[in-house]
């Protein structure tokens, strides 16, 4: 029988440092700056939050006069913006504040609520 863990917990070791009773975490970040980087550069969030998909409806499309083919950029803005409609809340949220070119990952965290912070889905940026 196979334990399935969740995914958050793969990458994580945790360690018992004797005599240590603040907890401290620290990670290796570089994977997270690369896709943050990837993030604000394409900027998802921001083009979906004022994407306005053309009308599915062939009559209205037709009434617009709208029934050339759509570019590269409008399919993938139609891709995209398929799997952000479903997205959950927080999700979204926490996409823009990452898109954002302020937005620091801290890479370690000293103590019970700068841990439980740096993890936390709702409590990001």
């Amino acid at each position: 029988m196979t334990t399935e863990l969740r995914s958050t917990a793969c990458p994580c070791r945790l360690r018992h440092v004797e005599g240590q009773n603040l907890p401290e975490l620290r990670f290796q970040a570089e994977p997270f700056l690369v896709a943050l980087k990837e993030l604000q550069a394409h900027q998802y969030g921001r083009k979906m939050s004022t994407y306005q998909p053309a009308p599915e409806n062939v009559f209205e499309a037709l009434r617009s006069d709208v029934l050339s083919e759509p570019s590269e950029e409008e399919v993938l803005h139609r891709t995209i913006y398929s799997k952000w409609i479903d997205m959950d809340d927080i999700i979204c949220g926490n996409l823009l504040r990452f898109e954002n070119p302020d937005f620091r990952l801290a890479r370690m965290a000293t103590g019970e609520l700068d841990v439980k912070t740096l993890v936390s889905v709702s409590a990001v940026g």
